[in-house]
């Protein structure tokens, strides 16, 4: 079956073609059918980690409670549209500073207009500073905070696809987001006196780039 993804999703993907990572990577969270793995460049190895079976993980354990993992082992780590569902979020942050080498790079990635989707629990959206903040009492260093999104007629393409519940309507919906709300967006931009009717003000989520400070 065709499968559509959200404006979040299509534009995180973009984002993630971006960056690179190389070498040994852990997946937190991740799946054997993660799309946004395909969207990084480099030649790195990734292990999943993930408590459900069905994700056909290498590792296979609760992301709530110390990882597992030897310390100071990977180059990276990935946190894709996981973090929202750990309710030690700053555990888990501290846990993977510990498995990065020196001076490893973690990508992160959160939704910030995704509705409440359990996977087994959904706890948090966060902002750009709470991330920040959470990062740097954790260990990290060189932070980027991307807002992803580009203003406020994407956001609510974001929030109008999360109801839409065939495939066709979400291919619309998405078209919509990327031709029209994407082209609203680009002219308000222009023509607006202010500056908050960007990404910033309206993110549907952040990826984050950062490294380990050990």
């Amino acid at each position: 079956m065709f499968k559509c993804d959200s404006p979040w999703r299509n534009l995180l993907h973009i984002e993630l073609s971006r960056y690179t990572l190389n070498g040994r990577v852990a997946d937190l969270g991740g799946s054997i059918k993660s799309e946004y793995t395909r969207f990084l460049n480099g030649d790195h190895a990734i292990e999943i980690v993930n408590m459900d079976e069905n994700t056909n993980p290498d590792f296979s354990f609760d992301l709530e409670k110390p990882l597992a993992l030897e310390s100071g082992a990977y180059d990276g780590v990935l946190c894709i549209n996981t973090l929202e569902h750990i309710f030690d979020y700053k555990n888990l942050l501290s846990e993977i500073n510990r498995i990065l080498k020196n001076d490893g790079t973690l990508i992160l990635a959160v939704p910030f207009l995704v509705q409440i989707h359990p996977s087994p629990n959904d706890y948090f959206r966060f902002s750009k500073q709470s991330l920040e903040k959470s990062l740097l009492e954790n260990g990290f260093k060189n932070i980027i905070i991307k807002s992803v999104g580009k203003g406020p007629f994407t956001a609510a393409a974001q929030i109008k696809f999360n109801v839409l519940h065939f495939n066709f309507l979400r291919v619309v919906s998405r078209w919509i987001a990327q031709l029209l709300d994407s082209f609203i967006d680009e002219i308000v931009h222009l023509f607006s006196k202010k500056n908050n009717y960007n990404s910033d003000f309206y993110p549907v989520g952040y990826l984050v780039i950062a490294k380990n400070n050990s």
